[in-house]
């Protein structure tokens, strides 16, 4: 494939001294360094402030899939009416912990969503974020 490029002066000046510093033909080197570039796009993780990194943390702490697995247990057991005292005690404090992560993780999104100038539903879009769904037994 040909692509003529056009380029500033200063600039192809900058890719000549560029090019012979390191004992190589203009087009060559223009061609090793869009490759190099094009490596570090594919390569390099989006930079994040401090902040965001942060708050990505938070919306990504979650139920292990163990726990989610014993919850959809337990919500099986209590529609199926087999759910024992134990088990309801479990099932609740379990419910009260998804809960308050829930609030936590909402309250990051809002945070992020705010600091990236976009909507709640289009970050967690973004994000590929869905409500979980429950495994059939």
């Amino acid at each position: 494939m040909t692509l003529t490029l056009k380029i500033d002066p200063t600039l192809e000046q900058r890719l000549r001294e560029h090019a012979a510093r390191r004992g190589l033909e203009p087009d060559s080197y223009a061609v090793a360094a869009i490759r190099e570039q094009l490596r570090r796009d594919r390569v390099e993780p989006p930079h994040l402030s401090g902040k965001e990194a942060d708050l990505l943390q938070q919306i990504n702490l979650g139920f292990s899939s163990e726990t989610w697995d014993r919850y959809d247990s337990l919500i099986s057991k209590r529609e199926n009416l087999t759910l024992t005292p134990p088990e309801l005690d479990e099932l609740r404090a379990l419910t009260e912990q998804l809960e308050t992560q829930n609030v936590r993780r909402i309250d990051a999104l809002v945070e992020l969503a705010r600091l990236r100038d976009t909507t709640l539903e289009a970050l967690m879009d973004a994000l590929q974020i869905k409500p979980h769904e429950r495994r059939s037994d």
